[in-house]
């Protein structure tokens, strides 16, 4: 198991130091359900609509620098707040803030990447308040109680005490599997929500389907620069398995 979790620590997107004491309580929290297989789905996610161009420059600033793309997040948040003044009950609106703000948290450190994830939390759930099955909004909430569950007991200290992030501290392994897995299957387009998926099957040792998703991914073609960001971490963390699977069988 440790070797495991150095390995999915380098795929991170977001790299956070594990718990020694929650490895040990974790096989005991992680509900059983069904394993969702990689099958192929003829509908992706909704049109971006109105916001496909705050969309395709998100997805771009995955090719900038960090202080670059904090920037450009900055402003593309900056940009849907001005409209949520005027429709603070569009849906789509409040989830591509979310997501906005959700990709700010992966590059920002200490303090700033917690509020973020605060934020995005927050956004995402008044996203499912209005639409209770909405795919993206149940991904960034799975995500982001992946991590908080990943978190160094310091920063989840911070996260969930200091920074009153009470809804993050409600962080739970089958909460995170189920809305992941909701977020593959409601929008089997995004590797995004593939590759995160990949992540918690991979830590909980359930390898033959994190594998499948992965090589799902890497069948795909990037369509964007944030697309082969993930398509690279999804070659790292297959490579990675494949060693942890090799080692194993010694």
């Amino acid at each position: 198991m440790n070797t495991m979790r150095s390995m999915i620590g380098l795929a991170s997107l977001a790299a956070l130091p594990v718990p020694t004491a929650l490895a040990a309580q974790m096989p005991t929290r992680i509900a059983v359900l069904n394993p969702v297989p990689a099958v192929a789905v003829t509908r992706c996610g909704p049109a971006r609509g109105a916001y496909a161009g705050i969309w395709a420059s998100m997805l771009a600033s995955a090719s900038l620098a960090g202080e670059a793309a904090k920037t450009e997040l900055r402003a593309l948040e900056d940009s849907l707040s001005t409209l949520e003044a005027v429709g603070p009950d569009d849906i789509e609106l409040q989830y591509t803030l979310a997501a906005v703000i959700g990709a700010r948290a992966e590059i920002e450190g200490g303090l700033g990447q917690i509020e973020a994830a605060k934020e995005a939390h927050a956004r995402a759930r008044t996203v499912l308040a209005m639409d209770p099955g909405h795919p993206g909004a149940q991904h960034i909430l799975g995500r982001l109680n992946f991590e908080v569950l990943r978190m160094s007991r310091v920063k989840r200290f911070l996260a969930t005490r200091v920074l009153r992030g009470g809804e993050l501290a409600a962080a739970n392994w089958g909460e995170a599997r189920g809305m992941l897995e909701a977020g593959a299957v409601g929008d089997p387009c995004s590797p995004d929500h593939h590759y995160h998926l990949a992540r918690l099957y991979a830590e909980v040792g359930e390898v033959d389907l994190a594998r499948e998703r992965l090589d799902a991914i890497l069948r795909s073609t990037p369509s964007s620069a944030r697309d082969s960001v993930v398509s690279a971490r999804a070659a790292e963390l297959r490579a990675g398995l494949e060693d942890v699977i090799e080692n194993g069988s010694r």
